[in-house]
């Protein structure tokens, strides 16, 4: 029992919003969270300088069939959107096994963010955003 609480109060303090905060300021991965009731995620925004990016993450979907997108997009006013590419992933990818994609022929400039999608099911994961291919 003891070794529950402990266990337990680990958990509540690694997931406390204020080491959420901390954990996500000093890593380059952007951490998102999607269910029912809140199916879209934006990352903050960067820049595009060699007309691609390359985003590398981890992915876990309750439902296993369920497919999440990744798109590029850069917000307009009102919120209205341009999408420059997406792409689905299908599947879960659990450290060490990552995702990685590239998306080609996107203009070069700023405010960009990368939006998250995931059909109204539960689902969760990382990713990092980086200029060009690895």
């Amino acid at each position: 029992m003891n070794n529950f609480f402990n266990l337990k109060m680990i958990v509540l303090d690694l997931f406390s919003p204020i080491n959420m905060i901390k954990r996500h300021k000093e890593s380059k991965f952007h951490y998102w969270g999607l269910g029912v009731d809140c199916c879209t995620y934006h990352s903050s925004r960067f820049s595009v300088r060699n007309h691609c990016v390359t985003l590398e993450g981890f992915q876990e979907a309750l439902a296993e069939n369920a497919a999440i997108r990744y798109s590029i997009v850069k917000k307009k006013w009102w919120g209205k959107k341009e999408v420059y590419g997406e792409i689905e992933m299908l599947g879960n990818y659990q450290e060490p096994h990552c995702f990685q994609i590239t998306v080609k022929d996107i203009p070069n400039g700023e405010h960009f963010q990368i939006e998250v999608f995931n059909s109204f099911h539960i689902a969760c994961g990382h990713f990092k955003v980086e200029e060009g291919y690895i």
